[in-house]
């Protein structure tokens, strides 16, 4: 079973994605099918999880079949992000805590896309707090909004980055290897589409950081990237209109406190989850040698070496 789409996000599916309503269960069995015939993917999934794939390979069943054999193998190969995830953890508890990563309530103004909040600011502490955890506990939201959320999968995501009062010590962590992984995992392995990235507030050397790195970005992601260096929100309201914003930045998009405890008690609820996630290759099984992780990436990757023998 399958959810049923909002009118404005159905006629997206229909008319951006190619989506066939009367042939999409179909298609959800010929990727099952095709995954128990994968000695490495003979994995439980349900209907929504592979529609989400399909859809976000404008049903093309060889692209859908390359998203989720790279989805699961990367999660796989990278257990710095996809292991020890349990959200009681005293380090995932931290990040919960500081309210980093907040999916706002209400989507875009067309009804799309999804709007998501990170801020890297005086709520982080970069000696307890490093980004290796915060880009952990990123993608334990990602996997979240994959199982519940049609509008990141259907409409795409507008992230939006405020980096007021960022601390200086994560300066040695953001090299651009880094924000390269991190771009990669959204735009390659998770099926969300990126419509904007927008980063405000940012201050020097996170701007300095990010011009160097924008060079790494696909060219698609680094034509959406959008920086302020200034206190002016503007060139943000040309993407997410400021009633769009949480209520400390005068929209009307929830509180920071509430969304915190919100997606705190969210992230919670969904232990079991995370403690039993068989959502990974089995690599032993794989027919043949894995790529190496820059084929996913585009660089050699500053988490380790990834090639399996």
């Amino acid at each position: 079973m399958t959810r049923q789409l909002s009118k404005e996000l159905k006629l997206i599916a229909v008319s951006e994605l190619n989506e066939v309503p009367n042939r999409t269960k179909s298609d959800i069995e010929y990727l099952r099918k095709w995954m128990k015939k994968q000695p490495h993917l003979d994995i439980e999934t349900d209907d929504q999880f592979l529609l989400s794939f399909l859809r976000c390979s404008k049903f093309s069943l060889e692209r859908a079949k390359e998203k989720i054999d790279t989805f699961l193998t990367v999660r796989a190969l990278v257990p710095e992000a996809f292991s020890e995830r349990d959200p009681f953890l005293p380090e995932i508890q931290a990040i919960l805590n500081a309210g980093v990563i907040l999916p706002l309530p209400k989507p875009s103004e067309d009804h799309s896309c999804r709007i998501i909040m990170y801020t890297y600011g005086d709520n982080l502490d970069p000696d307890t707090m490093p980004l290796i955890n915060i880009f952990k506990v990123s993608q334990m939201i990602m996997d979240i909004l994959l199982m519940e959320d049609d509008h990141c999968v259907v409409g795409g995501m507008k992230n939006w980055s405020n980096c007021k009062n960022a601390p200086i010590k994560y300066l040695a962590q953001l090299t651009p290897l880094v924000a390269k992984e991190t771009t990669s995992l959204l735009e390659h392995v998770y099926p969300f589409r990126v419509n904007n990235v927008c980063i405000t507030n940012c201050p020097p050397f996170v701007d300095s950081a990010l011009r160097i790195a924008r060079r790494l970005f696909s060219k698609k992601t680094s034509e959406r990237m959008t920086i302020a260096s200034e206190n002016s929100f503007k060139d943000l309201y040309d993407k997410i209109p400021q009633h769009l914003l949480p209520e400390e930045f005068g929209g009307s998009n929830g509180s920071i406190e509430e969304l915190t405890a919100t997606w705190k008690k969210k992230v919670e609820d969904y232990r079991q989850f995370f403690l039993h996630d068989h959502w990974r290759a089995n690599m032993k099984n794989k027919p043949m040698k894995p790529k190496m992780i820059s084929n996913v990436f585009g660089t050699e990757g500053s988490f380790r070496q990834l090639e399996i023998d």
